[in-house]
């Protein structure tokens, strides 16, 4: 098993048995893996774009204590219907119990994932951790990269950020296709009405407490127009 799965796994469930040695060597990795990168960037500011880190938040403040973490979140209603299945058929048992692949144990995991993942950036990161919508990221490109800037705590140039705004292109017009086929934005309007439904309460918390509703706030359903 791979090292950044086995401290996920421990990640979401304290209780299981992980070796000292797992996480040594998940250690020693992940500094060669920040020595590496910072040397080829000559200490200039990095990212490092993996889809399972968010499961590794609490290691990896432990391990990188200067680290900003930026949690990109898209519609959970799409992710259902992705073909990317590799996060729930890894941790789904986990998470959720026993249970059959389907877009709505995919949304179900979605949530839970997401908002545990948004517990973990406040608690361990604070004012170093942030999520974005990529919708709004698509559809509000330039509040969104000004919000990004000044997150990271970096000052581009207009030219870069020119730059940074042409490599986000909005999925093309016209109606959705059905799972694997559609743009990635708004893939669930090509399912029936009763399917939406279930897919949007799949996705939509039982707020418990106002800490709770911000973080939902953040992981709202819906297409944002465009400005």
């Amino acid at each position: 098993m791979h090292w950044n799965r086995v401290i996920a796994r421990h990640e979401l469930n304290p209780e299981l048995s992980t070796r000292a040695a797992d996480f040594t060597e998940a250690t020693r990795v992940l500094e060669e893996i920040v020595e590496t990168h910072s040397a080829q960037h000559h200490d200039r500011p990095w990212g490092w774009k993996r889809p399972n880190l968010y499961m590794l938040i609490p290691f990896l403040a432990e391990v990188l204590p200067e680290m900003r973490f930026l949690l990109i979140v898209r519609d959970g209603r799409d992710m259902a219907l992705s073909h990317n299945d590799s996060s729930v058929n890894k941790f789904g048992d986990l998470v959720l119990g026993p249970g059959e692949p389907s877009p709505l144990r995919t949304a179900k995991f979605w949530l839970v994932s997401n908002l545990w993942a948004m517990e973990q950036g406040e608690r361990c990161l604070g004012d170093r951790f942030a999520a974005v919508r990529f919708e709004s990221l698509v559809f509000h490109t330039a509040e969104t990269l000004d919000q990004l800037a000044s997150f990271s705590g970096l000052r581009p140039s207009p030219a870069d950020m020119e730059a940074a705004a042409a490599m986000v292109r909005p999925p093309p017009d016209g109606a959705p296709e059905p799972r694997r086929k559609g743009p990635k934005i708004g893939r669930y309007r090509a399912l029936s009405p009763e399917e939406q439904a279930a897919l949007t309460e799949a996705v939509t918390p039982r707020l418990s407490s106002t800490r709770t509703a911000l973080r939902a706030s953040k992981l709202a359903v819906g297409r944002p127009q465009a400005p």
